[in-house]
């Protein structure tokens, strides 16, 4: 059976590649074998290729320059990544870390009009604003002057950074300065004092004297 030269001139590029079926690659070598038409056409695409080596050599070259590119955005893709996970990671331990620093980083909390004292149901009441202590220092001291009795009470408190920055000013801590079990009502004046406590409840009253000025009176009868 004689195929039409228009279906062999199809199948011709197929032939050429070596894609085509055995069947198929049978009928094309015997039309070839009758036809010098097609025979012409078939040299004639042997002949492109033959003429153009470099074309599918720069072809191919391209092919895989372009695969080489895809492999180059793949690792600086996940290079990329991985240097954002990096950043958030040390980011992370550096915000940690200064959250840290921060809760352990005490100090006595100066007096700025932000403490004050009132006696309630017997019992003397320290308010603070704007900030939470976590350490109170209390001492009483009792004078004698011309054989009057005189009750002093001094505190100071302590706190963190990170309850500095984190306490709104809109806030008020309260802290039980002395109850009325403990005699509350016979203290006569109440000092915020931040200087040195050691021994102060052994001073008299001229001892006494020569440190409040450094200290804010909050309360007295």
């Amino acid at each position: 059976m004689r195929y039409p030269c228009k279906l062999i001139q199809d199948i011709l590029p197929l032939y050429h590649d070596g894609v085509c079926s055995q069947e198929s690659k049978e009928i094309v070598e015997q039309h070839l074998s009758d036809c010098e038409e097609c025979r012409k056409y078939y040299d004639d695409l042997c002949g492109v290729d033959a003429m153009e080596p470099d074309r599918a050599l720069n072809k191919e070259n391209e092919m895989k320059k372009a695969e080489s590119f895809k492999g180059i955005k793949k690792r600086l893709l996940k290079k990329q990544v991985l240097l954002i996970l990096v950043s958030f990671a040390v980011f992370f331990v550096l915000i940690f870390s200064v959250i840290g620093s921060l809760k352990h980083t005490k100090y006595i909390i100066p007096y700025e009009n932000n403490i004050f004292v009132s006696m309630i149901d017997n019992q003397l009441i320290g308010r603070l604003q704007g900030n939470e202590a976590n350490h109170l220092r209390i001492k009483r001291v009792e004078t004698m002057n011309n054989n009057q009795k005189t009750t002093y009470l001094f505190f100071c408190m302590s706190s963190t950074k990170w309850d500095e920055i984190v306490t709104s000013d809109k806030i008020y801590s309260e802290y039980l300065l002395s109850s009325s079990e403990k005699g509350a009502n016979e203290i006569d004046k109440v000092y915020y004092y931040t200087g040195d406590y050691t021994n102060l409840e052994e001073m008299d009253e001229a001892e006494l004297q020569t440190i409040l000025p450094s200290c804010e009176l909050l309360w007295s009868k």
